[in-house]
């Protein structure tokens, strides 16, 4: 993992609010001029005013760049200073404190667009032939030649140690370190140490008797299909067979989940992969989910893996339009039907050879539901105002956020056509049932549109990750996405998204909830367990102990600490 500095600079144009930058290791100008990397309009501050050195191996350097009423510190003004702790300048009427070799371990860094499945999918020169990353590609090729070694007579340790160096190689780049493998708790091979002054999460991964160890600076960095290439590179390695790199299918028989589709949650991989088995098919598929849940994106990764892919996919909201207008738009319409009307084929003619998506279905009249009931039944159309039978050559795939089975009941859709309708159910879970997404999503979206805005931020803190992860999300991805559109405006260069930047609703979400750490997530989980356990009891202390399965001392032990926990928290909150 390359060496990397970092320090945190609190910019005080308001003394009791001192705005917080995160710069990482290189050069940056500070000034009131629009082309200053750190912009900063004040009284006192010239358009070039400082320069600010960040260092890999730690500390900074500062150097005054011949403004009009200098950087002092204390009462010396200053051309050039190191800085290796600490440090507060006065820039006209700015007070500028500098915390050099600060490792904002509270700060979620945001991804590398250029690296990403997606950017990497829609990149036509790409090497890959699914929607594996190419650094996932290079850990599997990796073991190109390692049966010839082994062939060769050479030592299985000695094999394994020269692809974990490789290994680490590639994924230097993705801030992710191969420490060592390992067979039944021997080291087989190592690269290397993790740095002690650095935060690193580690991640193993086993397969037969070896066990392969990775250090990250943020969960998140682990894709799951980077994690998929681990996983096959340790099997062939364990089963000490080379992988043939030309044969890279093999591979992707897990990398189900699409390059534009980011996600780790088992769900979502659940719902991708049954719909990759049904996509090869012709039959109709019916897709549940929210609002902003992901239907369409769903419904037109179907059409792209189906036979049907060369031809259109056509998509049609069944809510936006009145029925007779929705009707001439579905089946088209013929010339004199009113005034001023010429004939025009509708999406079903339009889609022919293609797919056909039909959003908001539960929102169809009773009248449209069953002209699209017959034309699914006979396999032919007529337009609005026509009596000519045409030939309907469509893969139908709907959607819809509505109970279709409560709408049977009150007598507003045809159970007939969600027979027709729904051969095959998928269900897209709400963003609250998969929260690992949550992360993923926010990140992606950040970076996304600071790049847009041209504008460079560190990434999230984790007290506004955990706000992010807290909210219940009505609005699923799309409302993710809004709010990190909105919270980029309101940054500035080299601001990491904090709480102040979310909407209100954000910042008010579960304000229990502020802390991803495990020690609080562990302390929440056992008391509600204790809570449950002592309603489930009638609050005997001998039946929640069974229920609890805990040893006397172990329960009594464990409820008093509960109970301090709560009183605290009771007390804290009397004291605001």
């Amino acid at each position: 993992m390359k060496t990397r500095g970092s320090a945190v600079i609190e910019i005080g144009i308001d003394p009791q609010a001192p705005t917080k930058r995160v710069l990482h290791t290189g050069s940056y100008v500070l000034g009131s001029a629009d082309s200053s990397d750190l912009v900063v309009t004040a009284s006192g501050v010239s358009r070039r005013h400082l320069r600010i050195d960040v260092l890999a191996d730690g500390g900074a350097v500062v150097a005054d760049l011949g403004s009009s009423n200098g950087s002092r510190h204390g009462k010396r003004k200053i051309t050039a200073m190191a800085l290796t702790e600490s440090t507060r300048l006065r820039l006209g009427d700015v007070l500028l404190t500098i915390h050099p070799d600060s490792d904002q371990d509270r700060v979620v860094s945001l991804p590398d667009l250029a690296e990403t499945p997606a950017a990497i999918a829609n990149n036509p020169g790409s090497s890959i032939a699914t929607d594996m990353p190419q650094t996932g590609w290079a850990i599997i090729e990796a073991l190109g030649d390692s049966m010839e070694r082994l062939d060769r007579g050479e030592p299985i340790a000695a094999v394994i140690a020269a692809v974990i160096a490789h290994w680490s190689r590639q994924l230097d780049n993705a801030a992710i370190r191969v420490r060592s493998v390992r067979s039944t708790g021997s080291v087989l091979a190592a690269v290397g140490t993790s740095d002690a002054t650095q935060s690193l999460t580690t991640r193993t991964l086993s397969h037969g008797d070896l066990q392969l160890e990775i250090d990250c600076a943020h969960p998140v960095l682990l894709s799951k299909n980077l994690l998929t290439a681990l996983r096959t590179g340790l099997a062939a390695l364990s089963s000490g067979l080379a992988v043939n790199p030309s044969d890279r299918q093999a591979f992707a028989a897990e990398a189900t989940m699409p390059a534009e589709v980011i996600s780790a949650s088992p769900e979502m991989e659940q719902v991708y992969g049954l719909a990759a088995k049904v996509a090869k098919g012709g039959v109709s598929i019916l897709v549940q989910g929210e609002s902003g849940s992901g239907k369409e994106l769903l419904a037109s990764w179907i059409h792209r893996q189906s036979p049907r892919n060369e031809g259109p996919f056509l998509a049609i909201n069944c809510a936006a339009l009145p029925s007779e207008l929705l009707e001439a738009e579905v089946f088209g319409i013929e010339r004199g039907v009113a005034t001023g009307v010429d004939a025009r084929p509708g999406l079903l003619e339009r889609a022919r050879g293609g797919t056909v998506f039909l959003d908001e279905l539960g929102d169809m009249a009773l009248p449209t539901q069953a002209k699209v009931l017959r034309a699914l039944e006979s396999a032919t159309l007529y337009r609005v105002g026509g009596s000519k039978a045409i030939a309907l050559d469509v893969r139908f795939v709907a959607a819809t956020h509505r109970n279709l089975s409560q709408l049977i009941e009150e007598g507003s859709f045809r159970l007939d056509l969600y027979h027709r309708i729904a051969a095959v159910e998928l269900e897209l879970p709400p963003l609250r049932d998969r929260r690992v997404d949550i992360a993923l999503l926010a990140t992606h979206f950040l970076a996304t549109e600071l790049a847009n805005l041209r504008r460079p931020s560190p990434g999230i803190t984790d007290a506004a990750l955990a706000a992010l992860c807290s909210y219940g999300w009505p609005g699923n991805v799309r409302e993710l996405r809004n709010e990190m559109a909105r919270a980029a405006l309101l940054l500035q260069a080299h601001q990491p998204l904090d709480r102040e930047h979310l909407s209100k609703r954000m910042r008010s979400a579960a304000p229990g909830h502020a802390d991803l750490s495990l020690a609080v997530a562990l302390n929440r989980a056992e008391s509600e367990a204790f809570e449950l356990a002592l309603a489930a009891a009638n609050d005997d202390h001998v039946g929640a102990m069974g229920l609890l399965k805990l040893t006397r001392s172990s329960y009594f032990r464990r409820l008093q600490s509960v109970r301090e926990r709560l009183s605290g928290k009771l007390e804290a909150q009397a004291s605001k």
